[in-house]
């Protein structure tokens, strides 16, 4: 297919060079090669008939762990097919842009992709003209390449439940397909896949020849024809300018109308979450960020007794008033609704603390002894020379990506929480002191009008879900709904083909809807500035 020539190995596999004094990519030609020392892997002991042109080796007796669940790959040739050899050196690597390096032994892309099973349609008006339609499992919104469909789809199977048909009502084993062209078993595993949600795996090599290799076996089996569901493309990069790594997954879904459905995630991260960068300066600067979180540490540590102090004088309160127990919690936020940011910001620097120290921590160990502290994330380095015991680290790179984001997006809303706290100290200010008691004092008309909003926009929401989702993927669900009718609200206005769709309907509605939230909004304005007024007037 286009998006793979163009995408992947037009991209990816764009230029390799050797790893020592390596040629300018423009002038390369590396990537139309095979490696020396790497042949294709499909399975334990057999070479299948169409692979025996481009090998002459015999193949691994038994599945070595660097396969991990692979269907066909590139492994290392290795003993028992080379006598003593235990080991192939790197020399050629994967680059993008000159700057960025692949960073896989084996395979710089790998491919995961999940088959669906078909069932017999029950619908007795349709079926005769449509005779099997696709299995429940596989029939999800926003498709299966983040979802353990095949692996959902083996277990009922496996309990009887039912059976597994391919589009065309032939029966099929759920846990494999074999290739008529080529004789490769795709079997399915979950060690080796994406997120290890299950599926058939396949590496792509570190050249573009290699790609093209494993990509014509892939056609010449129809497998991208054949009832396949979703793709995932994974690969990594490095970049030691700035000493960060890219990992990127391209997802391909294709629903239940048949449309496919395109989706790219790219998370950039270092693996030492203290480096600024590997010259004399980012290094200097790297010991200041470890002094720098020592202290956010014993900060936050202070923070804490601060507010687990303040909550024990509360309960104290509240028992000295004879009061049930439990009320101690909601005088404790109605005495100052500051303490809710309070309690927020608490709770948000704990998950921050807690994600990171599991990034640092991925497969890590603590021992007693002169290990000490151990992780993936701090030992991993690139290798000179691979063995059968290497495997491509993808999920370790996935986990470290997904961990990675998810502190970034937890400390920029701590970050957030902890500048608005300042505001507590503006009544410090004559001028911000009207401004706060202003807001104060109009706390329950905005209230009252955030939840009329709410309920205005889950309305308008139901309204456009109801009429486009059928036909739009933007509306195919109620957050997708209130997230674009949001952005119309701010003037994002994507709305030519809903205007062709239904001119007259679009024309009543979409007024309609803007008119009541100008309304809205203008209320808002209306309740501060009156509120504001009062509070000038005490003050003079």
């Amino acid at each position: 297919p286009d998006w793979i020539s163009k995408g992947i190995l037009g991209k990816e596999y764009e230029c390799v060079t050797e790893l020592v004094n390596p040629q300018a990519c423009r002038i390369s030609t590396l990537t139309n090669q095979k490696r020396e020392g790497w042949e294709i892997w499909a399975g334990a002991g057999r070479v299948p008939a169409r692979l025996q042109a481009d090998r002459v080796l015999e193949a691994y007796p038994d599945t070595p762990k660097a396969a991990q669940g692979l269907s066909i790959g590139w492994l290392p040739t290795l003993a028992p097919q080379l006598a003593n050899t235990q080991v192939q050196t790197i020399d050629k690597i994967v680059r993008t842009r000159e700057y960025n390096v692949g960073v896989m032994p084996n395979n710089h892309v790998r491919l995961t992709f999940q088959v669906a099973c078909f069932q017999k349609n029950q619908g007795e008006r349709w079926k005769r003209g449509y005779p099997f339609i696709l299995d429940s499992v596989f029939q999800m919104n926003d498709g299966c390449s983040q979802r353990p469909c095949m692996r959902s789809m083996i277990e009922t199977s496996e309990g009887g439940e039912k059976d597994c048909f391919n589009s065309r009502g032939e029966k099929r084993d759920v846990n494999f397909i074999e290739g008529d062209w080529s004789e490769i078993k795709y079997a399915f595993s979950e060690k080796g896949t994406f997120k290890n949600l299950g599926g058939i795996a396949v590496g792509l090599g570190d050249t573009k020849y290699e790609a093209d290799k494993v990509i014509e076996y892939l056609l010449q089996d129809q497998l991208f024809q054949s009832n396949a569901v979703s793709f995932v493309f994974e690969f990594v990069t490095y970049n030691g300018n700035l000493d960060l790594f890219s990992y990127t997954s391209v997802m391909f879904d294709v629903a239940k109308t048949g449309k496919l459905n395109r989706k790219v995630i790219t998370a950039v991260f270092p693996l030492d979450v203290f480096s600024v960068g590997n010259d004399k300066k980012g290094r200097r600067e790297q010991t200041g960020n470890k002094a720098l979180f020592g202290l956010y540490i014993v900060s936050f540590l202070f923070f804490f007794i601060y507010f687990a102090y303040d909550l024990t004088v509360q309960y104290q309160i509240t028992q000295a008033l004879n009061k049930q127990l439990y009320m101690f919690l909601v005088d404790f936020f109605f005495e100052d609704w500051w303490n809710i940011v309070d309690l927020v910001s608490v709770l948000l620097n704990i998950l921050c603390i807690q994600t990171l120290l599991r990034f640092m921590m991925i497969s890590g160990t603590v021992e007693l002894s002169k290990e000490g502290v151990q992780s993936w994330t701090y030992s991993y380095e690139f290798l000179k020379q691979v063995t059968l015991e290497d495997v491509d680290e993808f999920y370790q790179f996935q986990r470290a990506a997904d961990l990675y984001s998810s502190f970034a997006g937890l400390s920029a809303v701590n970050a957030c929480m902890l500048v608005v706290r300042f505001c507590k100290y503006f009544n410090g200010l004559t001028a911000l002191r009207m401004v706060m008691n202003a807001l104060t004092a109009a706390i329950n008309e905005l209230m009252i009008m955030m939840l009329s909003f709410l309920i205005l926009m889950l309305s308008f929401a139901f309204m456009f879900y109801t009429r486009y989702a059928v036909q739009y993927t933007r509306f195919s669900s109620l957050p997708e709904t209130f997230t674009n009718l949001f952005l119309f609200l701010n003037g994002s206005f994507r709305t030519q083909d809903l205007i062709s769709n239904s001119p007259t309907y679009f024309l009543f509605v979409f007024v309609l809807f803007q008119a009541v939230f100008l309304l809205v909004m203008n209320m808002f304005l209306a309740a501060i500035t009156s509120k504001w007024k009062e509070e000038r007037k005490d003050a003079q």
